[in-house]
């Protein structure tokens, strides 16, 4: 498979550049667990952005796309196109509202960001959260990708 029909993109939106360096610093780690969902779910093809964004952008974009004048943490946006099999999309996540999420589950703010990327890639994927059943079976995926992110980088790391 030629790598130029595997394409991963990291951007970041102004306002958030006190967390900046951090994704910097722990990017080929989502870039790896990202491949291996991509790899797991039988794509070969994908152009995927992970855009890391303040409050503002994502109340902005909340409000485009769903009409709700709120920020979440995680958005994702599907462009597929099924005629080439090409797995396109865009993946916001908001750091602020990580960040805070991280304090109210008391998790590390780095395990709150694996879960939204996981999260915003399932959803790419086309899997859906919008009622208990789909929810339930995105969420076992979900927490599988998780605990095998952690053990294949994390624990191999400090050993």
């Amino acid at each position: 498979m030629n790598n130029k029909n595997k394409k991963l993109f990291f951007h970041y939106t102004k306002g958030i550049k006190n967390f900046k360096t951090y994704i910097r610093n722990k990017k080929i780690y989502y870039e790896k667990i990202i491949k291996y969902i991509l790899k797991k779910e039988n794509y070969k093809k994908y152009r995927m952005n992970y855009i890391f964004c303040d409050k503002v952008h994502m109340i902005i974009l909340n409000n485009n796309i769903f009409k709700k004048k709120i920020s979440t943490d995680v958005i994702s946006i599907n462009y597929c196109n099924y005629y080439n099999k090409i797995l396109i999309g865009d993946v916001y996540i908001c750091l602020q509202s990580t960040y805070e999420n991280s304090l109210y589950y008391q998790v590390d703010f780095s395990y709150e960001i694996l879960r939204n990327i996981i999260h915003g890639t399932l959803h790419i994927l086309g899997y859906s959260d919008n009622n208990e059943y789909y929810r339930n079976i995105m969420l076992k995926k979900q927490n599988k990708y998780i605990i095998k992110y952690i053990y294949k980088y994390i624990i191999n790391i400090e050993k």
